[in-house]
């Protein structure tokens, strides 16, 4: 009965030994851990630069009125054509209002002296007669109902010789004018 106790004892004092050693064991693995990220996180920190992040940033500078004009000017130009390029493909009255539009731009550059509300419903008027879905199949080679508005270049022109171009004489809009108001179609590549 007694060595049984002392047999029982001896093999509780040793599996308290080997817990004891296995716990040590246990431990010093995650010092040893802890430290090596200790000494990578101070290497780190003294690796890394110390920047001033107000160096490099540069004092907004004040634009004079001029350039803010011309701003202004280049923003509205491009709120114009993405607004023309999100309207891509028009109907055969859309794509008279463009044509007027820009030939109304032109001749007011053109002829200074002229009214330009006069020069718009006559040019309006003169296209809503020439601009028709036959004119531009038979002169554009387009079909409608749909048209796509970056086919078209409008220009003022002293002449006629344009191939793919309707030509409609100023004439009939300015009295005593020679020029002609050259709508042509532009191919593009695709």
């Amino acid at each position: 009965m007694k060595n049984k106790k002392i047999i029982g004892i001896i093999i509780a004092i040793v599996v308290v030994i080997i817990i004891i050693i296995c716990g040590s064991i246990v431990y010093n693995k995650k010092q040893k851990n802890n430290i090596t990220d200790q000494n990578t996180k101070i290497e780190v920190k003294k690796n890394e630069v110390k920047v001033n992040p107000t160096a490099n940033m540069q004092k907004p500078k004040m634009l004079t009125e001029k350039e803010l004009e011309k701003k202004e000017k280049e923003a509205a130009e491009e709120w114009k054509i993405k607004e023309n390029s999100d309207k891509k493909y028009v109907t055969l009255e859309e794509a008279q209002d463009y044509i007027a539009e820009k030939s109304t731009e032109l001749l007011r550059k053109e002829f200074p002296n002229e009214k330009s509300n006069e020069l718009n419903n006559k040019v309006r008027a003169i296209l809503s007669t020439t601009i028709t879905a036959k004119v531009m199949k038979d002169k554009f080679y387009l079909n409608g109902p749909k048209y796509d508005l970056h086919q078209f270049d409008v220009e003022i022109r002293p002449n006629d010789d344009l191939k793919f171009a309707l030509n409609i004489n100023t004439d009939k809009i300015i009295d005593n004018s020679n020029k002609y108001i050259c709508i042509t179609r532009t191919f593009s590549a695709e």
